[in-house]
C-alpha cells in the first residue's frame, strides 16, 4: 500500500525548499483533505499526494482542488486515471 508514497525526508526536503520563498502547510491526502483545503483555501499547491485506496489514488487530490478551483503542479485528474 505504501511502496508508492514518498518518504517522509522527501517531504520535508520538498516543504523546506519551497518554504525559503511561501508559506506552506502540509495537508494529509486523506478523508479529512476536502475540509483541510477548503478551509485554507491556498493560492496554489504543490501536489505529490498519492491519495488512500483505488488504483486511481492519485488523482484524488487533484480532482478536490480542482473542485475548489485550487491550481496545482502536475498532471490533470484523468491523466492521473487514466494512467
Amino acid at each position: 500500500m505504501y511502496a508508492e508514497w514518498d518518504t517522509m525526508e522527501t517531504v520535508s526536503a520538498v516543504r523546506d525548499a519551497l518554504a525559503e520563498l511561501y508559506a506552506v502547510e502540509l495537508v494529509e491526502a486523506n478523508e479529512a483533505a476536502y475540509g483541510r483545503l477548503q478551509e485554507l483555501r491556498p493560492a496554489f499547491a504543490f501536489n505529490m499526494s498519492e491519495g488512500l485506496y483505488g488504483v486511481s489514488r492519485e488523482a484524488q487530490i487533484p480532482a478536490i482542488l480542482e473542485m475548489l478551483r485550487i491550481p496545482y503542479t502536475g498532471s490533470r485528474v484523468l491523466t492521473l486515471a487514466l494512467a
